[in-house]
């Protein structure tokens, strides 16, 4: 195995100076320093984790914590984190939290022992409740670098990388209402913050446009939306619009409306507050309105980089959300005359 040693004596430079290079190269001349690259890329060295850890206190590595990785939404996120904290020479540990709260404050505590440099917090959780914050507070006591998705906490240094969900549920519900739907339900997830955001903002949203907005809880799941949607149905509420918290719930919903004989969107128009790719792979395609996945993953790794590495970060990083218009929310053309 090739170690600093082989490298200094190719290089012909001392041990240290290599390790300067690995580890603050801006203090190295540049001549030195280009012969120590030149070296290290022929002879193939691959500086261990481990060692550079125990030198400057550093791993190069974060956790990322999501609601549950085999939601598309998850998924994608994790892959752009990924590819951008490993661009920068970072590792990253993933977390599959199942969208429980228990589940969150299992990984917090346990990541404490895992001299990680960062945290990203990608779930709808809570996480200002007490017990949540509190192992929060102890990784940043510590020097790690927290950054979350939906809720900031400026007290401890936690900046935000999300979007104005707000204001996501307001345009969601105006596209809904500017086609003359007015019986909508919102189908959300109880008292998640994200789901709660969303929601407040279509219930302002309907009470200015004059519709009605029925809530519903699905727990961010295809199945309990399907349930609830038919329940409504079945109990003879009227419904022509509705919104989904996430995708799941989205798709869960237009199968409900299925199962009950209403076409989506004839009857029903539908949109998802997730932007995922699998939306052109359903029938009708299903509308959404969020960011592109890859810039918020990027955003995200961005920020947690950089506030382990001590450069500043802005405690609330506002991404821009898009509402892209699909068959499950399309205006309805009216009958063609048979005059």
């Amino acid at each position: 195995m090739t170690t600093i040693s082989d490298v200094a004596r190719l290089a012909g430079v001392s041990p240290a100076t290599v390790s300067r290079v690995l580890n603050r190269p801006e203090i190295v001349a540049e001549v030195k320093r280009e012969l120590v690259l030149a070296a290290i890329k022929e002879l193939g060295f691959e500086p261990s984790t481990s060692a550079r850890s125990l030198r400057t206190g550093s791993t190069r590595s974060i956790a990322l914590l999501v609601g549950d990785i085999s939601q598309s939404f998850h998924g994608a996120l994790a892959k752009s984190v990924a590819t951008e904290a490993e661009a920068a020479g970072y590792s990253v540990l993933l977390g599959d939290l199942d969208h429980r709260r228990g589940r969150l404050l299992e990984f917090l505590r346990s990541i404490v022992k895992r001299n990680v440099d960062g945290v990203v917090i990608a779930t709808a959780e809570d996480i200002t409740d007490p017990e949540v914050s509190a192992a929060i507070a102890r990784l940043v006591a510590q020097g790690v670098a927290v950054v979350s998705t939906v809720q900031g906490v400026p007290d401890m240094n936690v900046p935000r990388v999300g979007m104005d969900y707000h204001g996501m549920g307001e345009e969601a519900v105006r596209h809904l209402t500017g086609q003359g739907r007015r019986h909508l339900v919102y189908v959300g997830a109880g008292e998640s913050p994200y789901s709660s955001m969303v929601g407040a903002g279509a219930r302002a949203a309907s009470e200015s446009g004059g519709a009605t907005l029925r809530t519903v809880d699905a727990s961010f799941q295809a199945g309990p939306a399907r349930d609830a949607i038919r329940s409504l149905l079945a109990e003879g509420h009227a419904i022509d619009g509705i919104v989904a918290a996430n995708t799941p719930m989205a798709i869960g919903s237009l199968r409900g409306l299925t199962e009950a004989g209403r076409i989506v969107p004839d009857d029903v128009a539908l949109i998802s507050c997730e932007s995922v790719s699998t939306a052109d792979f359903v029938t009708p395609t299903l509308s959404t309105i969020g960011c592109d996945l890859g810039e918020y993953g990027r955003a995200a790794a961005r920020a947690v980089i950089d506030a382990a590495e001590g450069r500043e970060v802005r405690p609330d990083i506002r991404l821009d959300f898009e509402l892209i218009v699909r068959e499950s929310s399309a205006p309805v053309r009216a009958p063609r005359s048979t005059d």
